[in-house]
């Protein structure tokens, strides 16, 4: 691919990337945490309980961190003509 014709812009993610990337994130913590929960207490209604409030709040909160790095500009390179630059 030729570099004529693109346009140098900073590269960003959207809300629905941050919410997909966030959702795909949590889901092997989701496992991990279901099966400790599972050999420390042996009761399901637990295991749901704990799995599902620990991740709806941890989904938020990665959500609103992702947020806030998205307007730091620090670390972030320009896309477009020679390659990323940093």
């Amino acid at each position: 691919m030729g570099d004529s014709g693109m346009r140098e812009k900073l590269s960003a993610d959207t809300h629905k990337r941050s919410i997909v990337k966030a959702i795909i994130y949590r889901c092997g913590g989701i496992a991990v945490l279901a099966v400790v929960t599972w050999v420390i207490t042996r009761d399901v209604i637990q295991v749901s309980a704990v799995t599902i409030v620990y991740h709806m709040v941890s989904i938020v909160g990665y959500y609103i961190y992702e947020r806030i790095w998205e307007h730091m500009k620090w670390g972030k390179g320009i896309v477009g003509g020679k390659g990323v630059k940093l």
